[in-house]
């Protein structure tokens, strides 16, 4: 039992780290997408270019034309990015990764070694080791650089028959781990400096949000009081209308003050939004085990519904299939913005169109409890899919989106040690897959669980026209 439990923490740990690891290498490149394509077109040449500098202008002791047909065979992919089908374009960051550690350190490593760690590939490792490090954020060039160094290393043993490390190798091992190690400790200084940049500007943040709040709270508390006195002012306003005075309100006039008090109070609501998602996202520390509880995602949901500010016609657009009220750890407020966040960009994808349909699902799956909101709608642009969870990286920049929703959603699920994926086609719509572990909840929320049965029915009809798996 004390194994297991062992077993499945280190299970947890490692895949926290991956998650950082993904995260930090996507952020990495969202800022400058053109590095990845130049990479490869880049390779493509000095390839060959190399291969024929190696081996007829100065001849060294090993070249081989196979291994170098190898690496331009994984470079060209790299350069043909726009060329990438829509269904694999988001999967071009992943093949970029594992490219890259094994065109550059595998090989120059599997290289270096065939060559007796001559001199000439001594400064060609060299060279890769610092374009590793221009190519990836700091946690990744190391493992890059040595996950690379072990692939070059087995390759040398399976072509070589052996399994012993030259000498000379071992010999260079301590200056690239001074190298490694210099890289660190510097970059440690502009991680201190970045970390003291985002904890001012936390503070700056929290005071402006501080500033905000208390008009905002002004400006809700007055449109709702004047809300509630409009009933009043509608009856003395047709009191005037009957004894025949000419200044009285149209009943026009009434229904617009009305709707433009409402507008008021939603403005406010969606200014608070704004404001909690750039709280979180410089929020650089985990959720406090406090504060997560276990809640019923039906409950969640139907308090999203009921928070959210639809426009007419709106509403009748959503359909909701619970097929299993599953429950969830971690804090339901969170958890309602997230699924508010995702409600607002499918009614922004089917806008367009005037028409189109948006599936709520909940349902547990042998890999963890699943919660998908699709829509029909226009679909994602397939050049900024991997990036569209990273700050203010955002795909409706012609609309006046902020980048500020997508990835408030990320670290709140993550948060929950949860993962969410987005899936979309260009024209047949967009889903978000929110995936949760499965928990063992200490309380139930008994009025949703008897319910899940009876809306679960509503599946059939309600996944039709929801968005294609990308």
């Amino acid at each position: 039992m004390i194994k297991r439990l062992r077993g499945r923490a280190l299970l947890v740990k490692l895949r926290f780290l991956a998650r950082r690891l993904r995260v930090a290498y996507v952020e990495h490149h969202a800022v400058a997408a053109y590095k990845l394509p130049a990479t490869g077109l880049l390779g493509a040449i000095a390839f060959p270019f190399y291969y024929c500098m190696w081996t007829y202008v100065f001849p060294q002791p090993y070249e081989s034309l196979p291994l170098r047909a190898a690496g331009v065979a994984l470079c060209i992919p790299m350069a043909l990015r726009s060329y990438w089908p829509h269904r694999f374009i988001s999967y071009y960051l992943a093949y970029c990764y594992w490219a890259i550690l094994l065109a550059g350190p595998a090989f120059f490593t599997l290289m270096l070694l065939l060559n007796g760690v001559n001199s000439v590939w001594l400064m060609s490792y060299t060279a890769i080791i610092v374009f590793t490090f221009l190519l990836y954020d700091l946690a990744n060039g190391v493992f890059v650089s040595i996950v690379g160094a072990l692939i070059g290393l087995i390759g040398y043993w399976l072509m070589s028959g052996g399994t012993e490390v030259p000498t000379e190798y071992l010999l260079v091992l301590p200056v690239y781990g001074f190298i490694l190690s210099a890289v660190v400790f510097l970059s440690h200084n502009e991680r201190v400096i970045s970390r003291d940049k985002l904890i001012a500007a936390r503070a700056l943040a929290s005071s402006i949000a501080h500033e905000m709040r208390t008009p905002l709270l002004g400006i809700r508390l007055d449109a709702n009081k004047t809300s509630d006195h409009l009933g009043r002012l509608s009856a003395v306003n047709q009191w005037a209308k009957e004894r025949g005075c000419d200044d009285s309100l149209s009943d026009r006039e009434i229904a617009a003050l009305s709707s433009a008090l409402q507008r008021i109070d939603k403005h406010a609501v969606a200014a608070n939004l704004v404001i909690d998602m750039l709280l979180t996202n410089l929020k650089d520390e985990s959720y406090s085990q406090e504060r997560m509880k276990f809640h019923a995602v039906a409950s969640t949901i139907d308090e999203a519904i009921n928070r959210f500010q639809f426009r007419p016609g709106e509403r009748e657009m959503i359909n909701i299939s619970i097929c299993d009220n599953f429950t969830y750890r971690g804090v339901e407020v969170l958890m309602v913005h997230v699924i508010i966040n995702l409600i607002k960009n499918a009614l922004r994808e089917i806008a367009s169109s005037g028409e189109g349909q948006i599936v709520i699902e909940a349902k547990t799956t042998p890999a963890g409890h699943l919660l998908s909101i699709s829509d029909n709608g226009r679909g994602l642009d397939p050049s900024i899919l991997p990036y569209i969870f990273v700050p203010f990286v955002t795909g409706h920049a012609e609309t006046g989106g902020t980048g500020i929703g997508l990835s408030f959603c990320r670290r709140v699920v993550e948060g929950f040690d949860g993962s969410i994926l987005c899936l979309s086609e260009p024209g047949k719509g967009t889903t978000f897959e929110i995936r949760l572990p499965i928990v063992e909840a200490k309380a139930l929320d008994a009025a949703y669980a008897a319910s899940s049965l009876s809306r679960c029915g509503q599946a059939a009809s309600a996944t039709e026209g929801r968005a294609p798996r990308a």
